[in-house]
């Protein structure tokens, strides 16, 4: 599949990462890239903004 826009959002996810020592990144991105491909790209960038917004 394609993964350039997973590829944004990760960019913008590593950094909330780096700020949180409670997270593995390697981990992480293997979670998030399991479920880019489960959800397909748009859905997942859907999914993964409603997520961000309640987490604020």
């Amino acid at each position: 599949g394609d993964t350039s826009a997973l590829d944004s959002l990760l960019n913008t996810h590593i950094v909330k990462m780096l700020t949180d020592a409670s997270i593995d990144p390697d981990e992480e991105f293997a979670l998030m890239e399991e479920e880019y491909m489960r959800m397909g790209g748009a859905d997942y960038i859907a999914w993964y903004n409603d997520m961000m917004i309640q987490d604020e």
